[in-house]
């Protein structure tokens, strides 16, 4: 979607950005989280509580 953006409009997210960094790191620790989780539950037998 924003392959054919300028570099300048990556430079005015990535660098001129004071949140830029923050919301980065937040977005890729969720990220993280989540695909832990996704994991674990894949390791967990399913809870087939109605018998089927």
């Amino acid at each position: 979607m924003v392959q054919h953006d300028a570099p300048e409009v990556f430079e005015a997210i990535e660098k001129a950005n004071p949140y830029a960094e923050t919301v980065r790191r937040r977005f890729f620790d969720l990220a993280a989280s989540l695909s832990e989780e996704l994991e674990a539950a894949l390791r967990t037998p399913p809870n087939n509580e109605s018998g089927h």
